[in-house]
């Protein structure tokens, strides 16, 4: 079942919309069997609505973002930072796309054409994208999201679970750690040197 992901429709409960290509219109609906999230656009399209983040799943990926940048700009590195609402095209055709909880790109990768744009995704693939799952999130949708990344060769992505307390470490689109323990560490060294964070610190973040 290809996925086809277009621009975000405005709706009143907010979250993400996810638009369902006719071809595969039976498949989405199999995939995705809750009438609550089913809604039709103008044109009569079927499309599924993802609701917004759990709270305190959006807290973690904030405050994760907020240790990663206090420590790029102590350090002065050229890395630019972005948060959920940021969108980058990971294949040149432009044809697929994603909107990681978080982002690091390295300046030394954002061109004078890129940096020139002034609306739409950025054709970047981040140096490292955080997805932080959330319980209102479809298993189907996050896998294939993952599978971006992974066809991209992201350098790096960490794959947060707050439920399983678990982190999925990807590198080059290959899986390189899952993370279980509270003494394991996320390790940012090679990008933001002598970054490393445990996991009982992470859940820290959103715990209160």
């Amino acid at each position: 079942m290809a996925i086809v992901k277009r621009d975000v429709l405005d709706l009143a409960e907010g979250g993400t919309v996810y638009l369902a290509d006719a071809a595969h219109l039976e498949a989405w609906l199999a995939a995705f069997n809750d009438p609550s999230r089913h809604r039709c656009d103008g044109d009569g399209r079927l499309v599924i609505w993802m609701p917004p983040a759990f709270p305190p799943c959006s807290e973690l990926a904030l405050e994760l973002m907020l240790r990663l940048a206090r420590a790029i700009d102590a350090a002065g590195l050229p890395i630019r930072r972005f948060g959920a609402d940021a969108r980058f095209l990971l294949d040149p055709a432009g044809e697929r796309w994603v909107t990681p909880d978080g982002a690091l790109v390295l300046r030394s990768r954002i061109t004078p054409q890129v940096a020139a744009l002034t609306s739409g995704a950025w054709p970047v693939v981040p140096d490292l994208a955080i997805e932080v799952l959330s319980p209102s999130d479809q298993a189907e949708l996050s896998d294939r999201k993952i599978g971006l990344y992974r066809a991209a060769r992201t350098p790096r992505l960490w794959v947060i679970d707050p439920r399983s307390r678990t982190v999925a470490v990807w590198r080059q689109g290959v899986l390189d750690a899952t993370l279980t323990e509270p003494d394991d560490e996320l390790d940012l060294a090679d990008l933001v040197p002598g970054w490393r964070l445990p996991l009982r610190e992470l859940w820290a973040l959103s715990d209160g």
